[in-house]
C-alpha cells in the first residue's frame, strides 16, 4: 500500500520518511496510545495481518515522533544482514562492518528508535534473532505478522483500525472514482472484510475496469 524508503541513522539531524503513496492519514489522537506505551517500554512488537496498516501507521508516526534519531529497515534474512544496511552520516562513502555498526548502536539510548519491518518469522526464530540485539539501549520496534510471539521484554501494540469512512475514502482516492453508491460501499467493505490490502487491490482494478469489479462484488 505504501512504499517507504530505507532511512539510515543520522548523528546530526532527523530523517523523515518519504512516502511514495499516501492515502490514509492518521490524526494525532491515533498516536496517543502508542506514546503511552512507549513511556515505559523500550521494546514494542507491532503485529497484525498483511495489509492491516502496520507500516502505514509507523510511517505517519515517525513524521510526528519527538525523537531526533530514527532508523527504519526491512528485515533481510538475518539481524546481521539487516543492520549492515545502516549508513551513518559521517561514513557515507565508507560502509561499516556489522561489528562496527553494532558498536555504534550500543552508544545510542532511548532518544533513538530502531524499526525493523517484515520480521515475519516463526516464534522460535524470531526469538533467536531478537536476542542478537538485546544489549542495545535504544528503542526497538519490530513489525511482524506473527501474532503468537510472546516475550516479556517486548510489549505488544495494536495499531488503530481504519474506520469504514476512511476505507471508502481510501478506495475512492486510489480508484479516482468520486461517486459510488451506498450499495457498492456496503459490498466493498463486506467482500474485503475491511482489509486495506484487498481494498487497494480492488481500487487499482477499478481504474482498469470498473465493470469487472462490480460484477465481482455483486
Amino acid at each position: 500500500i505504501n512504499l517507504l524508503d530505507d532511512i539510515p541513522f543520522s548523528d546530526s539531524y532527523k530523517h523523515f520518511f518519504h512516502k511514495t503513496a499516501t492515502y490514509i492519514e492518521y490524526t494525532q489522537s491515533d498516536f496517543s496510545s502508542l506514546n503511552y506505551t512507549m513511556e515505559n517500554n523500550f521494546r514494542i512488537i507491532i503485529a497484525g495481518a498483511k495489509g492491516s496498516g502496520k507500516t502505514t501507521f509507523i510511517g505517519d508516526y515517525i513524521n510526528r515522533a519527538p525523537f531526533t534519531d530514527i532508523c527504519y529497515l526491512h528485515y533481510s534474512g538475518s539481524i546481521e544482514n539487516t543492520l549492515s544496511q545502516i549508513r551513518f552520516s559521517d561514513t557515507t562513502y565508507a560502509p561499516l562492518s556489522y561489528k562496527e555498526i553494532y558498536t555504534r548502536l550500543k552508544k545510542k539510548n532511548g532518544s533513538s528508535i530502531l524499526i525493523i519491518d517484515d520480521m515475519n518469522l516463526s516464534s522460535n526464530l524470531l526469538s533467536k534473532e531478537l536476542k542478537k540485539i538485546d544489549s542495545l539501549n535504544l528503542r526497538i520496534f519490530i513489525i511482524t505478522c506473527n501474532t503468537l510471539y510472546k516475550n516479556p521484554k517486548y510489549t505488544s501494540f495494536d495499531v488503530p483500525t481504519f474506520t469504514e469512512d476512511k476505507l471508502i475514502d481510501y478506495y475512492q482516492r486510489i480508484s479516482k472514482i468520486s461517486n459510488v453508491s451506498q450499495e457498492f460501499k456496503t459490498w466493498l467493505l463486506s467482500w474485503t472484510s475491511k482489509s486495506p490490502l484487498l481494498i487497494s487491490l480492488l481500487a487499482y482494478a477499478s481504474k482498469k475496469n470498473l465493470d469487472v469489479v462490480k460484477q465481482l462484488l455483486f
